[in-house]
C-alpha cells in the first residue's frame, strides 16, 4: 500500500486524499482506512468506505471511528475514471458538515 489516507480537518470541513495505491484497494475491498494512536489505548481511526445504502457523500461517527461512506455508483465513477473529487454536505440538526474526498495525485504532500 502507498502513503497513509490522508485526513484534514478544518473547520466544519473534512477532506480525505486517497493516493492511486489506495484507490485500487478502495475499488477491490470497498474500504481502506488509517489511524492515528493518541495515547497508548485508544486510536482515532479515519476510514472511506463504499456504502451501497448511501444516497450522498456522508459521515458516521461511532465511538474512535469517522467513516466517510460514499454511495456505491459515485465511487465506482470516481475509482475509474479522472474524475478528481467528490464531495456532499451533512446536517445534523444544527451542525452543517462538509466533506470532500480527493485524488492525491503526489502523496509526498
Amino acid at each position: 500500500m502507498g502513503a497513509p489516507v490522508k485526513l484534514r480537518i478544518r473547520g466544519q470541513h473534512l477532506r480525505i486524499r486517497t493516493d492511486p495505491d489506495e484507490m485500487q484497494d478502495l475499488a477491490a475491498a470497498g474500504c481502506i482506512e488509517d489511524r492515528i494512536q493518541l495515547t497508548p489505548q485508544r486510536a482515532l481511526v479515519y476510514r472511506l468506505s463504499v456504502a451501497p445504502e448511501a444516497r450522498e457523500v456522508g459521515v458516521v461517527f461511532d465511538g474512535d471511528v469517522i467513516d466517510v461512506r460514499l454511495p456505491e455508483a459515485r465511487a465506482k465513477e470516481w475509482c475509474s475514471t479522472d474524475l478528481v473529487g467528490l464531495s456532499g454536505t451533512q446536517r445534523n440538526g444544527d451542525v452543517e458538515l462538509r466533506i470532500s474526498v480527493e485524488k492525491d495525485f503526489d502523496p509526498s504532500e
